[in-house]
């Protein structure tokens, strides 16, 4: 009788936990095998049939070209799909999906989704880009904080002032850049020379 409801309890629990989202088939196809232009295909007509899903499936996306698999990619490339991303998000009207690229901008695991997000917040002119902008600066990724407080500079908006400031003198302390620097960086990464064996040194700038 015991064991029954045990395995009654555990039956309940699977029947209450929502299974995980499963990833865009289309889309993880085109990031595996690296084709830009099917990756920015796919991130129109996601954001044509799903808007919500779409910013979800995209910022992972561009976390992953400008994370794990930077190196397999031209900067040329990265850049198109990080540029062709901000264009499809900052397009999206949806409340729901607007809604969403707020929350990935604030808390996405990747600093590049993140990026991606508020750039598209800041372009879309149906969002408060510059309330965005403002809750970027306390992000713990220097990319972040510097586009952030660049969009706030031309903004000349007053209620501004004092979170830059105050961003202005976190950044200046040591801790706060010791902190940022132990982090992965995305700018550059090791990668072995096949020919010689030999390790390079590459920067992934866009």
């Amino acid at each position: 009788m015991r064991s029954l409801l045990i395995l009654t309890l555990l039956a309940s629990s699977f029947v209450l936990t929502p299974p995980l989202p499963a990833a865009d088939a289309e889309l993880s196809a085109a990031l595996s095998s690296h084709d830009t232009k099917a990756i920015t295909r796919r991130f129109r007509t996601l954001a044509e049939d799903d808007p919500l899903k779409a910013v979800k499936e995209i910022t992972a996306a561009v976390a992953r070209v400008e994370g794990k698999d930077a190196e397999r990619y031209h900067p040329q490339d990265r850049y198109e799909v990080f540029r062709r991303a901000i264009a499809t998000l900052s397009r999206i009207k949806s409340k729901k999906a607007t809604e969403r690229l707020r929350k990935e901008c604030e808390s996405a695991k990747e600093w590049p989704a993140r990026l991606v997000a508020l750039y598209a917040g800041l372009q879309n002119p149906d969002l408060p880009g510059i309330d965005w902008a403002i809750r970027a600066l306390h992000d713990d990724a220097a990319p972040v904080v510097q586009v952030a407080a660049r969009a706030l500079g031309f903004s000349k908006e007053i209620l501004a002032i004092a979170p830059l400031i105050d961003a202005m003198k976190k950044w200046e302390k040591a801790d706060t850049r010791e902190k940022a620097s132990r982090k992965p960086r995305k700018d550059r990464r090791r990668k072995k020379d096949q020919k010689g064996g030999r390790e390079l040194l590459e920067s992934d700038a866009a």
